[in-house]
């Protein structure tokens, strides 16, 4: 298979989720199986890290959501796994034996996020936490009335971003507990990311006929959101299958997957760019200060790739 982008791991099932830390690159496969493997270069600058196997669900559903939670160093003191149908679990960063540990059995996992120790959890209409050393015998409820089916966390300051069904972006913070709800978008938002300002986001088409979009959305109470590409900025076709699909954020650029392809776009608006194309089924994409990270698994297949290129 021809792929756009330097390959990092190429296995059966193919990966998922993907994120990173200072030290090492994490991705989820299919099967439950998370990996890490080392941001360490060779002398001409190719990863030549070791991938290793972090934990294994062996469980054979396919939902599942990775939270990372770095303490102090660059790699993480614990991760938060949501397993859909079989809930919440909690492991260290080299599986060593008796780390795994369940954390709840809460069968809905509406997205898993993780700040420090403190994993968090959208359940029902809640935003759920607990306190991934101690256990989760009585986890506590942060926000109510809210129905989200994806969330997702800024270490640095402390927030929790959710995509809510009544089209809503909420921010929480979990450092003094405000909280801001944006006007609805134009559809369910999808995937998110945080900047220091503001919330990127993912807004699927209203049919098979539409396409998707990319927006933002100031962290303040009522916000309106903005386009920052749509898909005839995306030089698409007006078909379901390039709807986005996950997205990051450096707070300079966004980065979203599509059927094909990794795409960029200036926070503030502006040009769409092509980070690669022609890929297998992107899925994930992460980045950090150097290079985007994005995972591909080809339509009908179980093998997948994570690769990695330079980021704009």
């Amino acid at each position: 298979v021809a792929l756009d982008g330097e390959v990092l791991d190429d296995a059966e099932p193919g990966p998922v989720d993907v994120q990173v830390t200072a030290d090492a690159v994490y991705f989820v496969a299919a099967g439950g199986r998370v990996k890490r493997v080392a941001k360490v270069a060779d002398g001409n600058g190719r990863f030549a890290g070791e991938v290793q196997y972090v934990f294994d669900a062996s469980d054979p559903v396919v939902g599942y959501r990775l939270g990372l939670a770095p303490a102090s160093g660059a790699t993480p003191a614990y991760f938060a796994l949501g397993i859909l149908g079989r809930g919440l679990v909690r492991f260290g960063p080299l599986g060593a034996p008796g780390e795994v540990r369940e954390l709840t059995g809460q069968s809905a996992l509406g997205g898993v996020a993780a700040i420090g120790n403190i994993a968090y959890w959208a359940a029902g209409n809640q935003l759920r936490s607990c306190d991934m050393v101690t256990g989760c015998t009585s986890p506590q409820v942060n926000v109510t009335s809210v129905a989200a089916d994806a969330i997702t966390a800024r270490v640095s300051t402390g927030e929790i971003a959710m995509a809510t069904r009544n089209r809503t972006v909420v921010v929480w913070s979990s450092q003094t507990n405000a909280l801001s709800v944006s006007a609805p978008a134009p559809e369910v938002p999808g995937a998110l990311a945080l900047t220091d300002t503001a919330v990127v986001f993912t807004v699927p088409p209203p049919d098979e006929r539409g396409v998707g979009a990319i927006h933002r959305v100031a962290k303040t109470q009522g916000a309106e959101s903005v386009v920052i590409a749509d898909g005839e900025a995306i030089g698409v076709p007006l078909t379901e299958a390039k709807v986005p699909h996950a997205i990051a954020t450096d707070g300079r650029y966004v980065y979203w997957t599509t059927r094909d392809a990794v795409r960029a776009a200036p926070v503030d608006g502006g040009a769409v760019l092509d980070i690669a194309r022609g890929l297998p089924g992107p899925r994930g994409v992460a980045v950090d200060g150097t290079h985007v990270y994005y995972t591909c698994i080809a339509p009908g297949e179980r093998r997948g790739y994570l690769l990695r290129k330079a980021k704009l």
